[in-house]
């Protein structure tokens, strides 16, 4: 009876580092904390003809996940030869790889290999500091399934929102304004044949600059620098030092998380558990499994499922500062924008645990048919916004107050 008990203290303790894992994971739902300020890292200050588009950079998230898709499907098997504590300290390194990689990308202005290190090593990533945890939690509990699966998941939303923060400080830390020239006004600027500026006379003549209006430099972070023209080349937007930085701390917090992660003992089951219940595994091989009809129709639910999810948060700062920046440029800050990503990590979270551990009770069919009531909020997303939009410019005619969400 003590070794049970003590068994079953064990698999509550055993939850934590599978957390500490998935939270180190969940940054990579931040992408737009990253490709919002790569489309000015050249300018810093205001984007220029040198930087990327937002066409060039947002497919790099979209090759994360494909990456993702990939290395879920190809490296079950090596996952379960070498255990989850080996695939997950492998998972945390590529993390760090992939980050300091996506610094190297940036400072180098190379975006192949920001695709290679970013969009690839970090899709593998993704895969080994998501699935060994909760494979993990799921052999201590298999009688509360979802609820242990809910918990561990629960941490990759917390890392969602708790990263934009981190983020937000390691850039910052990092960047510094460019050199200011003058007033729009007071410069003479020469356009060159990229489209890019440069200064027609005086002491920096000959050099490329940008210009940079009040909102320019608010959405960039320098809010209390005055307008007008920077030269290029002369700050840093602090993404290269940012990325690097952020790597080597979300790397060491999984690698802590995934080193002290265990397996229950062999045979070992909670009491009152039998082996033959509903919530347990069902011996089925992967070619068995595949084969299923349900599996193509259980692939296609979870497709549609997150390629809505992944759409809004890949580009949700983006979706803030574009769209509703200009409609509500006094409520629309940057601080609000970062704060609106952790807040769909949040949500992320609470919507993780909670569906997970009521699927235990509702079954695992009845929980996927609640979630379809998410379709039409989705569907509906584009019109709210654009109503937003137009109901605050119209507001602003008129010289009334916004509206209020």
């Amino acid at each position: 009876m003590e070794d049970r008990q003590e068994h079953l203290d064990q698999r509550w303790r055993a939850l934590v580092p599978a957390m500490i894992t998935e939270c180190a994971g969940g940054a990579v739902y931040c992408w737009s904390m990253w490709s919002t300020p790569m489309l000015r890292n050249v300018g810093v200050v205001a984007a220029s003809p040198a930087d990327w588009t937002l066409g060039e950079l947002q497919p790099v998230f979209s090759c994360m996940a494909l990456s993702l898709g990939v290395a879920t499907a190809t490296l079950g098997p090596w996952i379960d030869r070498v255990g989850p504590r080996t695939a997950s300290v492998a998972g945390a390194a590529a993390w760090t790889g992939a980050l300091v990689g996506g610094g190297v990308a940036v400072h180098l202005e190379s975006l192949p290999l920001l695709y290679a290190a970013y969009g690839g090593l970090g899709g593998i990533a993704w895969a080994l500091l998501y699935l060994p945890p909760v494979s993990t939690t799921m052999k201590w509990f298999p009688d509360r399934r979802g609820l242990a699966a809910g918990l561990t998941l629960s941490s990759f939303g917390v890392g969602a929102a708790l990263a934009p923060g981190f983020i937000d400080t390691a850039i910052t830390f990092h960047q510094h304004l460019p050199t200011f020239v003058g007033a729009a006004s007071a410069v003479d600027l020469s356009t060159l044949a990229d489209g890019s500026q440069a200064v027609a006379s005086g002491e920096w003549q000959g050099s490329r600059a940008v210009v940079a209006t009040a909102a320019d430099l608010a959405k960039s972070g320098f809010a209390s620098a005055p307008a007008g023209v920077y030269l290029l080349g002369s700050g840093s937007s602090g993404l290269a030092g940012g990325m690097a930085t952020v790597g080597v701390g979300l790397g060491a917090l999984g690698a802590l998380g995934a080193s002290n992660m265990t397996l229950p003992p062999a045979q070992w089951q909670p009491a009152g558990f039998a082996a033959g219940d509903a919530t347990a595994d069902s011996g089925a091989t992967a070619a068995t499994a595949t084969a299923t009809r349900q599996f193509p129709l259980l692939w296609t639910t979870v497709f549609g499922f997150a390629t809505g999810g992944l759409a809004l948060i890949s580009s949700s700062k983006l979706l803030m500062t574009d769209i509703f920046s200009g409609a509500l440029p006094g409520v629309v800050t940057p601080a609000l924008a970062t704060g609106f990503v952790a807040a769909l990590g949040t949500a992320s979270a609470v919507g993780r645990f909670g569906w997970a551990a009521a699927s235990d009770e509702l079954g695992r069919r009845n929980t996927y048919f609640a979630f379809t009531a998410a379709v039409p909020v989705m569907a509906l997303a584009p019109t709210l916004a654009h109503y937003t939009v137009e109901a605050a410019g119209a507001a602003a005619a008129e010289g009334a107050a916004p509206p209020v969400w």
